[in-house]
């Protein structure tokens, strides 16, 4: 049984042997036999169209045709505000206007002269009727210009007004820098006076005195001479005596005594004997500033 077995072992190792190189061969056979491929590469022009999906964007000749009639819409629509801006005004102006010439009871009929309401009433008149009949449709440099033409009517007449009411405050004020600055001076003067009598430097010079009192007798001239002008003046009458030339001239007065109080004095050069000497307590501070008096520091912080 063994010897059998061994024997058909054999013959099938024997046949696959066989069959195997049978496929080999009949596979090289194939290969050998099969057509060859060559690879062929084309080159071809694409052409791509792109369609967005949203609005398509503009060109820059359309961009800047857009720019140019959104340019033209903003500079109709400011001008539109401008005008009607301007008709309101004028409107608004001539409605006021024709209140205060109507009211007798008010102060415009105390400080406007008979001429001056005529020629007022008479321009109202045609202002107004020129700006219902062809105001709708005029520009607003028209409009401000019709306006113009009043106010430089009125302005006298509020001028007028206007200094009634701020003037006496201004007159009081002025007076008041006056009075102080004469208080001053008269101080000054008796400490200079004093100091020189005991040796030592003034706090002032009389050049710095002499420019205050200066200042202030030619503010009190002019003073004295627009009041007695003034008082011959009535209420329509164009004034002298005005506001801002009061409180120009009271604000040079206080400069003029505020400057010296803020300047220090000058020291006198110390010597050895004026080293060893024992200061005045009532005539000079620690520092060896004259004192100033009570009177004058008042006049100094009313100023």
């Amino acid at each position: 049984k063994s010897a059998s077995e061994d024997k058909k072992a054999k013959s099938t190792s024997s046949q696959t042997t066989t069959s195997t190189a049978e496929s080999q061969e009949s596979t090289k056979t194939a290969s050998e036999d099969a057509p060859k491929t060559e690879t062929v590469t084309i080159t071809a022009p694409i052409e791509l169209q792109i369609t967005p999906l949203s609005t398509p964007p503009l060109s820059p000749a359309e961009k800047q045709k857009s720019q140019s009639r959104l340019a033209e819409i903003a500079a109709r629509e400011a001008a539109k505000a401008q005008r009607e801006q301007a008709y309101n005004l004028l409107e608004g102006f001539l409605y006021r206007l024709r209140d205060l010439l109507e009211d007798d009871s008010s102060a415009f009929h105390e400080f406007a002269q008979p001429d001056e309401q005529a020629r007022l009433s008479d321009k109202l008149a045609t202002t107004m009727t020129w700006l219902h009949d062809d105001g709708e449709e005029a520009a607003a440099d028209v409009l401000l210009a019709k306006r113009a033409e009043l106010e430089k009517l009125e302005q006298p007449i509020i001028t007028r007004y206007q200094e009634a009411s701020t003037g006496p405050k201004a007159l009081s004020d002025l007076q008041k820098a006056h009075a102080l600055a004469r208080a001053f001076l008269t101080e000054a003067k008796a400490n200079q006076t004093t100091a020189i009598e005991a040796g030592e430097t003034p706090r002032f010079t009389d050049d710095d005195l002499k420019s205050v009192d200066t200042l202030v007798t030619e503010s009190e001239d002019w003073l004295r001479e627009r009041t007695q002008q003034q008082k011959k003046l009535t209420k329509r009458q164009d004034p002298v005596l005005k506001t801002a030339e009061m409180e120009s001239k009271g604000i040079a007065v206080q400069k003029s005594v505020q400057g010296l109080m803020k300047r220090k004095p000058l020291r006198p050069k110390t010597t050895s004997s004026t080293k060893s000497a024992t200061a005045t307590p009532t005539a000079t501070t620690e520092s060896g500033e004259p004192q100033s008096t009570d009177k004058e520091n008042r006049s100094r912080e009313e100023l």
